[in-house]
């Protein structure tokens, strides 16, 4: 990985955060969800990320990665809101990293540090959800050991079938 540093967000990070996740939806998710699901993230992630970072959230984590001043990766995790989730799992919800950086580790380390500070919440598992059709994204979680548990979606807004992975943190 070429000179990052892996921090807790900022409220100031809002911008570079929302660059990331509309340029990794708009790379990542081109041939896999509608123009209009794509477009809708892009008009609102500024915003959301703005108000998100403005206000504090209990065993909630968000961490950038940096190279320089510039955010070029992001992770999110939080407690699981899945309805078949106990307190002792946990849900990364996002993971993205700018389209020309990937393939450097960026992505790896992010992880790294997310698992890292929900072991520390005393997570037990972790879990996170992954659209069925994107195959570069669950070869990324297999090689570091999380396995599809089984259950699928359909997410409302993406109308697109997602399936679940999970993790033990004790052994990732």
């Amino acid at each position: 990985m070429r000179s990052c540093q892996i921090r807790a967000a900022q409220a100031k990070d809002a911008p570079g955060i929302a660059n990331v996740h509309v340029g990794s939806w708009q790379a990542a998710y081109r041939t896999l969800l509608s123009d209009e699901v794509i477009s809708s993230v892009a008009s609102g992630r500024l915003t959301w990320w703005t108000e998100y970072l403005s206000r504090p959230h209990d065993h909630e984590h968000v961490l950038v990665a940096t190279d320089g001043d510039q955010i070029v990766g992001f992770a999110s995790a939080r407690a699981s809101p899945d309805d078949d989730a106990d307190r002792s799992q946990a849900e990364v919800g996002a993971l993205y990293v700018l389209p020309d950086r990937w393939g450097e580790g960026i992505g790896s380390a992010l992880l790294a540090a997310l698992l890292t500070r929900l072991r520390a919440d005393a997570f037990e598992t972790a879990s996170l959800w992954v659209l069925a059709r994107n195959e570069a994204a669950r070869r990324f979680y297999e090689r570091r050991h999380w396995r599809n548990d089984g259950h699928e979606r359909v997410h409302p807004q993406r109308a697109t079938p997602e399936v679940r992975y999970r993790i033990k943190l004790s052994a990732a």
